[in-house]
């Protein structure tokens, strides 16, 4: 004979598959926002840590300017006039590099970084609209900047540098 299941066992297995979607579906919806976050913090951390190794390695100080568009970073060498090393003096034909460095192997040279999108800056932590903020990254390690708050999934973090280390620092800020 046949067993057919009755009402009750039925909608009791349909009460706990809604129990379980109404636990799940809200964590499941937030991935997107946690992902976005998430994939701020490490390009910030990158770019700003990339920057700070390469000064070190190379001996000189490097600056990391936002782009005019608030999109990215521009990461270039600082002016001789800047750099607190320029002035040393080097043997004749001495590039600085050590004789064993194989160039391009400790420090990739890229000087444009991309954001991710959504990443949207504060006006009001922006120094000066026409003067882009710039990260400063010096061969003993230190560093100088401003601190920028940025929002991602709407919300609120800051980016700051670390003065004497050089290591990026960014926390969530709280309503």
């Amino acid at each position: 004979m046949r067993r057919r299941f009755t009402l009750i066992e039925i909608l009791t297995v349909l009460a706990i598959v809604a129990v379980v979607l109404g636990v799940v579906l809200p964590r499941v919806t937030r991935i997107p926002k946690r992902l976005a976050v998430e994939g701020a913090r490490t390009s910030f951390v990158s770019v700003l840590r990339e920057c700070s190794v390469r000064a070190v390695a190379s001996g000189r100080t490097i600056q990391a300017r936002l782009d005019a568009s608030g999109t990215g970073f521009v990461v270039t060498a600082a002016p001789a006039e800047k750099d607190a090393l320029s002035d040393s003096k080097l043997p004749d034909g001495s590039s600085g590099e050590p004789e064993d460095a194989v160039p391009g192997l400790v420090v990739p040279n890229q000087s444009n970084y991309s954001l991710p999108s959504g990443v949207a800056w504060d006006d009001e932590s922006l120094p000066d609209p026409d003067n882009p903020p710039v990260f400063t990254f010096y061969a003993d390690g230190s560093a100088s900047g401003p601190d920028l708050v940025y929002v991602v999934a709407k919300r609120r973090f800051l980016l700051a540098v670390d003065r004497l280390t050089g290591r990026p620092e960014i926390r969530e800020l709280q309503e």
